[in-house]
């Protein structure tokens, strides 16, 4: 339940598995037993390491505040993001089953695959081709206009 990096049940971007690819694969004894919620956020607030942005920005941190990496842009573009944007009321969060009956979804790239802006990152996308939505998540949590999250400090 995490970002779709993390979340994605299959090698992506030329061969980087993912936890869930991971759990889902051959060997596995949880393979066929694995669902997974990507989590996308609009018009938000993003925790990202500090390292990813310019010096002038993170400014020594180890983590900056951001609305660059929203689902929606103007950093990452998540495509097919404006139809669940389209359906939800801001100030929100929705949860969507992608697999579910009548889910336009079933047989559908959209929301399989970003687009990213920023230098040296690729975007993600399934390495197999003409994937679905659903071959690689199951469920999509929107969250729409939200605070970035606080970090827990570390006990040492």
């Amino acid at each position: 339940m995490w970002g779709l990096m993390h979340t994605l049940q299959n090698k992506v971007n030329g061969g980087y598995t993912s936890f869930a690819a991971h759990l889902k694969n051959n060997q596995s004894p949880f393979k066929n037993k694995v669902t997974t919620i990507n989590i996308m956020a609009t018009d938000s607030e993003n925790m990202i390491p500090a390292g990813m942005m310019p010096k002038s920005i993170n400014k020594g941190y180890a983590y900056v505040n951001t609305t660059w990496v929203n689902s929606d842009g103007p950093l990452a573009f998540v495509n097919g993001i404006k139809d669940l944007k389209a359906v939800t009321k801001e100030n929100s969060m929705a949860i969507f089953k992608l697999d579910a009956e009548n889910s336009p979804y079933k047989s559908s790239s959209l929301l399989a695959n970003t687009s990213v802006l920023m230098p040296g990152q690729s975007g993600v996308k399934p390495d197999t081709e003409n994937s679905t939505i659903t071959e690689v998540c199951q469920y999509v949590v929107l969250i729409r206009n939200s605070k970035a999250a606080t970090p827990i400090k570390a006990m040492l």
